[in-house]
């Protein structure tokens, strides 16, 4: 199950970067900016849950980084570079982040209860 989620995560931050850098149009009711912070909180999220035993802080720089990066060489695609963007991407990864670590912290606790009450 976590090769499938691992998948999952690379073949959303591929879909990421290839919706990011084509002229595709999504219609969505939400904002633009809002788009990017649901993106790469999902991302986050995704990231969190197909690497659970890794440092969630490590994967989110890396996520602001992919959002910058994205931004950079928009131009050499034709699209428009917004930092405004990146703001949005990371204000979703840090969203992704409180609530992975809540649910990282809830679940290290009921283990520990678990393992208390069975020992």
């Amino acid at each position: 199950m976590q090769r499938i989620l691992q998948l999952a995560f690379w073949l959303a931050v591929a879909l990421t970067l290839y919706f990011c850098l084509r002229h595709v149009t999504v219609v969505l009711p939400i904002s633009d900016k809002k788009q990017h912070a649901f993106t790469f909180g999902g991302l986050t999220l995704l990231a969190g849950i197909a690497y659970p035993h890794r440092k969630i802080w490590a994967e989110a720089f890396a996520l602001s980084g992919f959002g910058a990066l994205i931004e950079f060489i928009q131009p050499y695609f034709g699209r428009d570079k917004d930092v405004k963007d990146w703001i949005a991407d990371t204000i979703g990864i840090l969203v992704a982040l409180v609530v992975i670590s809540v649910l990282r912290r809830l679940l290290a606790q009921r283990d520990k209860e678990a393992q208390a009450r069975g020992a």
